[in-house]
């Protein structure tokens, strides 16, 4: 079965035998050498053909605006759990506010806003842009949406990423232009506190006209008490949500310009080492087709 099924084996001359490996780069060496020098070389002048990308990073902590309140109203919560479900009145959940901002952060209506006001869809595809090339801006040429531009930004552009031992979340934006690349990670921090400080006080709006209807309604001291309890926290809310700019997040370190000099793509050094193996890697190649080539036009010894 063996000689039927399978190929005759050799352990001598197997293709994983060391000695002969090597025994081939020391006849072939100039070849391979000069292929890996050509392959580093073209793959170092290509790096050049790639535009610069610069990284800027900010880092965030949580605010915590929530978590003096919490422990005020959990009693309130278990007594009157109807009413404070209706207002919207509950126990942050296990992260405050923080998986809240970044779900947030994340969104397709929040980031598609932050590209409108920013006018990022024609920093990401000049070439669509009217007066930008002979012929751009034809309304008949295809053109990319507001939803390929969030694809983009989310997909290559921004990153979020959470230490949630060290409590910390940092935003990154990576982008050829190093100032603009700062000044959108700045902004996009700028934005979200202000849009959870609009929305909180809007939620706050609702939930003490609601409370104050229930209030006039209710009969009971005690559940007046309930009540005007629950407009308490919703007041003192509010009154954080208006005074605290930082509202979701506060900003450890904010982003700032790379040096023109630290670049994180290309990195030339990555290039020349890919470029230097695959030269290796054909000049091998061409250096067993030759072997090969020879062996075949190798005359056959004599018959005894």
């Amino acid at each position: 079965m063996r000689a039927i099924l399978l190929p005759a084996y050799d352990v001598e001359h197997s293709v994983f035998d060391l000695n002969a490996i090597l025994s081939f780069i020391g006849t072939h060496w100039l070849a391979i050498g000069v292929c890996a020098i050509l392959g580093g070389s073209a793959a170092v002048a290509v790096s050049f053909a790639f535009d610069k990308v610069y990284r800027a990073e900010v880092l965030l902590a949580p605010s915590n605006v929530g978590g003096d309140l919490s422990g005020g109203i959990q009693s309130l919560i278990g007594k009157y759990s109807s009413l404070a479900s209706a207002v919207g009145v509950g126990m942050p959940g296990q992260g405050g506010l923080t998986p809240i901002a970044i779900a947030r952060l994340k969104s397709r209506s929040f980031v598609e806003a932050f590209i409108t006001e920013q006018k990022v869809m024609a920093v990401l595809y000049p070439e669509e842009q009217p007066g930008s090339q002979p012929g751009a801006g034809d309304p008949n040429a295809p053109t990319h949406t507001l939803q390929d531009g969030y694809q983009l930004f989310i997909g290559k552009i921004m990153l979020i990423r959470q230490d949630k031992a060290a409590d910390l979340v940092t935003i990154r934006i990576d982008w050829t232009n190093r100032e603009l690349a700062a000044a959108w990670a700045n902004e996009l921090v700028s934005r979200l506190n202000s849009v959870m400080r609009a929305d909180a006080i809007e939620e706050t709006e609702r939930s003490l006209k609601y409370l104050q209807t229930e209030l006039q309604r209710a009969e009971y001291v005690t559940l007046k008490n309930s009540i005007s309890s629950l407009m308490e926290n919703q007041i003192n809310k509010r009154m954080l949500a208006v005074t605290q700019p930082d509202y979701a997040f506060r900003v450890v370190d904010p982003a700032k310009p790379s040096d023109p000099n630290k670049k994180v793509f290309p990195k030339r050094s990555v290039f020349l080492v890919l470029g230097f193996a695959l030269g290796s890697f054909v000049g091998a190649l061409i250096s067993l087709r030759r072997r090969g080539k020879a062996k075949a036009t190798k005359p056959a010894a004599p018959a005894r």
